[in-house]
């Protein structure tokens, strides 16, 4: 008998424990005739919202108020817990109030047929803390409003807001453009995962961080619009963060001002990857204070066909021009000491490039997949690079078959010795007639008209056209 008695003790304890788990502490129905369940947090100083025991599965509608009154006390209703409405299949609306500081754990999970969010407060929205990407209420119901009636298309950051947390706008395909405050430094992770329809970003130069995937699977994104250039570029240099140019593809000084013509801000050291994968950049200019062009920095740039390099140049990123199809020729400046692993990768149109004597390292892959006709090397005493025969090589089969490897004069025997250069099958000392300077090669490429399409040597004053751009001259 006393071990029955004990079972049943227990049996009585666990009930009771699982019912204390699925209870709360207090119901209060809003002025519209719902009733929401809490429970107290904070040392009985505020609310969260709980699930009821899914007592809300019924309801097509939910505000969540921003301070419930009960027994003559006022809190502050400050969180939505875990699982609160888990399964509401039935919710189609569902209003956030402005004290709200996090959302648990499924606290919306599934609800599918959910179709609006309301937030009166973008300011208190972007700074929710979310568990996880699945437990906004965005991802279900894909539309964010400011009231009942009015959805948020074009998003205006308040400038009081300084981190847009993770999560805040994951999936919100309402979004068309996003202008973020003038005093946002950092965009979490996923902030704005998935916005399949969003189409135009404008930063501020306050902007100083993008976490990874903060714009994520964003491929309706048309337009990058950046006020401050050197902000920009020093957002990058450091480490490489999520570039929603990787996607938009077009760069811009204000709304309708495409940069085409990139001139990179005299005082910047390092290019990270902050034009990497921008379609629209036809030319770069780099000023001498630049001494590194760092990973990926103009990687998918597939318009770009003229760089001109300064000489402080000493380095070459990883991929920092891979896939920039339309360079026809390229001259590295006379300090840059190494080119990194897959720097000119599948530059497909690359007929032409001179290495300076001050290189020690060609990563692999470096010029792979890009058939060059003439590779002019000035090195005296080349160091080893990966041949042919390897699926690392440093050039394509194709240019160790067919290229002219034009090299010092009294230095043929010693490239012929060298691993990887020796796989040339042409070589040649001195150097190639035609080429003689970059600047010459510059020259020949820029083509001049007049508005009516009449070909000049020079252009005029005036309206011109140079390299199919109208260009104006005073």
């Amino acid at each position: 008998m006393k071990r029955q008695n004990y079972i049943l003790l227990l049996i009585i304890f666990l009930s009771m424990l699982g019912s204390k788990a699925l209870a709360y502490d207090i119901a209060v129905e809003n002025e519209d005739g719902v009733t929401i369940y809490y429970n107290y947090i904070n040392d009985y100083k505020e609310l969260e919202v709980t699930y009821g025991d899914n007592k809300y599965r019924n309801c097509h509608e939910v505000k969540i108020p921003d301070v419930v009154t009960f027994m003559n006390r006022t809190r502050k209703v400050t969180s939505i817990g875990d699982k609160a409405f888990q399964d509401c299949r039935g919710l189609n609306s569902i209003t956030i109030g402005s004290n709200i500081k996090s959302i648990g754990r499924r606290a919306f999970y599934d609800c599918s047929n959910m179709k609006k969010v309301i937030v009166k407060d973008i300011a208190a929205w972007c700074d929710i803390d979310v568990y996880s990407y699945e437990d906004t209420p965005i991802k279900y119901a894909h539309h964010l409003y400011c009231d009942e009636n009015t959805e948020i298309t074009d998003l205006i950051i308040p400038d009081g807001v300084s981190v847009i947390k993770r999560h805040a706008f994951n999936e919100c395909y309402g979004l068309k453009s996003v202008t973020f405050g003038n005093n946002v430094t950092l965009i979490e992770t996923n902030a704005f995962w998935s916005c399949d329809n969003l189409e135009s970003l404008t930063f501020p130069e306050s902007v100083i961080n993008i976490s990874d995937a903060a714009f994520g699977m964003c491929f309706g994104l048309k337009k990058v619009i950046v006020k401050n250039l050197t902000t920009w570029i020093q957002m990058f240099s450091e480490q490489n963060a999520d570039n929603p140019l990787y996607y938009a593809h077009h760069l811009y000084n204000d709304d309708n001002t495409e940069i085409t013509d990139l001139i990179v801000p005299l005082g910047i050291t390092t290019i990270g990857n902050a034009f990497t994968g921008c379609y629209g950049i036809v030319s770069v200019t780099i000023p001498n204070s630049v001494t590194k062009i760092g990973n990926e920095a103009f990687s998918g740039c597939r318009n770009l066909t003229n760089i001109n390099f300064p000489n402080s140049i000493m380095a070459i990123g990883v991929s920092a021009f891979h896939g920039c199809t339309s360079l026809i020729s390229v001259t590295i400046p006379n300090n840059v000491t190494s080119i990194g692993e897959y720097a000119f990768f599948w530059c497909k149109s690359l007929t032409s490039v001179t290495i300076p004597n001050s290189i020690t390292s060609i990563g692999k892959c470096a010029f792979e997949d890009s058939d060059i006709l003439t590779v002019i090397s000035l090195i005296e005493n080349p160091s080893e690079i990966i041949g042919k025969s390897s699926s690392e090589r440093t050039f394509s089969q194709n240019t160790f078959n067919n290229a002219t490897l034009y090299v010092p004069s009294g230095t043929i025997d010693k490239y012929k010795a060298t691993i990887g250069w020796k796989d040339f099958i042409y070589i040649e000392e001195g150097t190639p007639v035609g080429i003689n300077t970059s600047k010459m090669e510059k020259k020949a490429e820029m083509k001049y008209f007049t508005i009516d399409g009449k070909r000049i040597n020079e252009p005029q004053k005036g309206l011109n056209i140079i390299n199919r751009r109208k260009v104006v001259v005073k």
